[in-house]
């Protein structure tokens, strides 16, 4: 027993002293396009990647991703890493079907000068025809440099799903408040509401994070509440607003 609550305090603790991070990754929303070519991202061959305006998570546009071939295609980002670093990459999918028929995620690890080292575990959107976000927890091998983030399709020669919001950040921060006085912006938890109190009216960016250092719900809102559905447990809320940022440990009970 003591071993276990020992094991939990230290994963708390690493957990809780690495939020206050930014996301990395660049045209996360996928709202950059020149024409009808996608920016930044690289594409495979075998699949069509196109612009997505009907179904989206937030913003103008998502990716909509079809394989031509066969699976395991869709779109790649190369980004500079910190060896031993922990990080948590998540993107919000919206799968034809899951699984092999869906859509997911993994991260790519290599040398400075790009030698392959190993991948991480895809994740899989779980549901099919809902927005879903499908986060991993991952940590950067010793001999790391680059970090190849990708997007994919798994439904072989078909339609796989559609993704947007792709987040990929260090975890490197401290519970408590930065930017203004906590007294100006606050957060606490009730029956499953968070509320945002602040002497401004901002829009507040939300992240609940479970423990394990897994995204559970990410959203944007004014200053006001936000119901949540979470599973009993300890979670990490962390509330950005411009240069503002408050990290609160949250305990749910039923």
């Amino acid at each position: 027993m003591k071993k276990y609550l020992l094991f939990t305090l230290l994963l708390m603790l690493v957990f809780v002293f690495s939020l206050n991070a930014t996301n990395m990754v660049q045209n996360p929303g996928f709202e950059a396009w020149t024409g009808d070519t996608l920016d930044v991202w690289n594409i495979d061959d075998a699949v069509n990647v196109v612009k997505e305006s009907t179904d989206v998570h937030s913003g103008l546009y998502a990716i909509a991703i079809t394989t031509t071939s066969t699976s395991n295609k869709g779109v790649w980002q190369q980004l500079p890493i910190t060896a031993g670093e922990q990080y948590i990459y998540s993107v919000w999918l919206k799968g034809n079907g899951t699984g092999s028929n869906g859509m997911g995620i993994l991260v790519t690890w290599r040398t400075s000068d790009g030698s392959y080292i190993s991948s991480s575990t895809t994740k899989y959107n779980s549901d099919s025809l809902v927005w879903e976000n499908v986060a991993d927890t991952v940590i950067a091998p010793a001999t790391a440099a680059i970090a190849d983030l990708k997007i994919r399709g798994y439904m072989n020669n078909g339609y796989a799903g559609i993704a947007d919001d792709a987040d990929f950040e260090s975890v490197t921060g401290i519970i408590g408040a930065k930017g203004i006085p906590e007294e100006k912006f606050t957060i606490s938890y009730v029956n499953q509401t968070i509320k945002i109190n602040s002497s401004d009216k901002i829009s507040v960016k939300i992240e609940i994070y479970d423990v394990a250092g897994n995204l559970r719900q990410k959203r944007e809102i004014a200053t006001g509440a936000m119901k949540t559905t979470l599973d009993k447990g300890v979670y990490f809320v962390v509330a950005r607003a411009a240069s503002s940022e408050i990290v609160k440990k949250i305990v749910v009970l039923k």
